[in-house]
């Protein structure tokens, strides 16, 4: 090692003096000083930001992480709403079709955001909770990426109860090409020495053994009587948080009482298809969720067509859905919106073209309206795929943003 090391320091010094020879002069000048200060404070303002960062976690008692392929924004607007009616000072924000900021007096305003999103905006979602007096603090998960979810939980958040909603089919380029793939990314949010809620019972035993080595204990929350609504899930998780939280059944159940209606929003369609109805589930962007509602009793009755909203980075998704909508006899159209190259992916995955068409973006309901008005009337249309760029049709302000 000594010959090694005496190597690189000779061949340093013949390099300089040939650095001198060049009329190089490696004399330290004021600009090494201000390099060095400029790192030394660098270093300063980092421990300085983690000390304050640790003091804001230290404010706030109760802080819920909420990650899960499907209801993350439904399920945080759930709880906090739950944890106000049972008079905790709550905070919450939301990343999903619009980023939302809800006060402990349940006003939302929309999040301001510069330029794309980055999970580093969850330490000023933090700091803006503890300035409003949140006791409790209820965040949805914004990272896709295995480790940046990784980050956002061990570093920024450190929850004490964690939720994953649900496994679904989605994301395939980021967390994984089948289930257990996904389930094992989606955990990298389960918190240390705390509690992970989960509604999925097929991956709670595989939750179990990922959450173990980190102290924590996983609670599988199932739907009662009470859970009623359109998604009864959501409503059991929250009452799973909230009962880990300390408050009796009792309680949790006169708060349930004045939760608010997370159902999928809809739009009568004008004539030439006076009669339809345009159901805007836009949010609902993996094929198994997707599928569950079109067979489910909640989807409208009549000739039934979907909307597909494409975005480009997500061709994996694009094919997903256009093998089950494939599938399905009886779809009479398919009508195709958002990025190019979304017909084309569909078809690759064997849509019919005959079915396929396009809308201008972003759809009109008298668009729709057109493109449906040759189909057995009434005809029940379902918006899916991706909500970008459709934030007003699911009960936002026009122009408040787009995920």
């Amino acid at each position: 090692m000594r010959k090694v090391e005496f190597a690189k320091r000779d061949t340093g010094r013949r390099a300089a003096r040939g650095r001198k020879a060049q009329g190089v002069d490696d004399r330290v000048g004021p600009e090494t000083g201000l390099l060095s200060i400029i790192t030394l404070a660098s270093a300063g303002l980092g421990i300085w930001e983690a000390t304050s960062h640790r003091r804001v976690l230290e404010a706030i008692p109760l802080r819920v992480h909420v990650n899960g392929t499907r209801g993350k924004t439904s399920v945080t607007k759930t709880i906090a709403a739950l944890f106000r009616n049972l008079g905790k000072p709550t905070a919450a924000k939301c990343t999903g079709t619009v980023p939302l900021f809800i006060a402990p007096d349940g006003t939302e305003r929309p999040w301001p955001r510069r330029g794309r999103a980055r999970v580093q905006e969850q330490v000023r979602f933090l700091r803006e909770a503890r300035r409003a007096g949140a006791e409790v603090a209820v965040v949805e998960c914004m990272a896709v990426d295995p480790v940046l979810q990784w980050i956002a939980e061990h570093r920024l958040v450190r929850s004490h109860i964690g939720v994953i909603t649900n496994v679904r089919r989605d994301h395939l380029e980021d967390m994984g090409h089948n289930l257990e793939q996904i389930a094992r990314s989606l955990a990298n949010t389960i918190p240390r020495s705390g509690f992970l809620v989960t509604a999925d019972a097929r991956f709670a035993p595989l939750f179990e053994e990922l959450a173990r080595p980190l102290g924590t204990r996983v609670v599988l929350a199932v739907p009662g009587e009470d859970d009623d609504g359109m998604f009864p899930e959501n409503r059991a998780i929250a009452r799973a948080v909230a009962r880990l939280a300390g408050f009796s059944d009792e309680e949790i159940s006169r708060a349930a009482q004045h939760l608010p209606d997370t159902s999928i929003p809809a739009t009568p369609l004008p004539a030439p298809a006076a009669g339809s109805v345009w159901v805007h589930a836009w949010s609902m962007n993996d094929p198994d969720s997707f599928e569950a509602f079109f067979r489910s009793p909640l989807m409208p009755r009549g000739t039934p067509a979907v909307v597909y909203n494409h975005r480009w980075d997500r061709p994996l998704r694009a094919i997903a859905f256009g093998r089950l909508l494939a599938s399905w006899p009886d779809l009479a159209r398919v009508l195709v919106t958002g990025d190019a190259e979304g017909a084309n992916l569909l078809a690759r995955a064997g849509v019919p073209r005959a079915r396929l068409g396009r809308l201008a973006f972003p759809p009109r309901p008298e668009d729709v309206a057109r493109a449906v008005a040759d189909l057995p009337q009434p005809a029940a249309v379902v918006g899916c795929g991706n909500a970008r760029g459709l934030a007003a049709y699911e009960g936002y302000p026009p122009g408040a943003g787009t995920p």
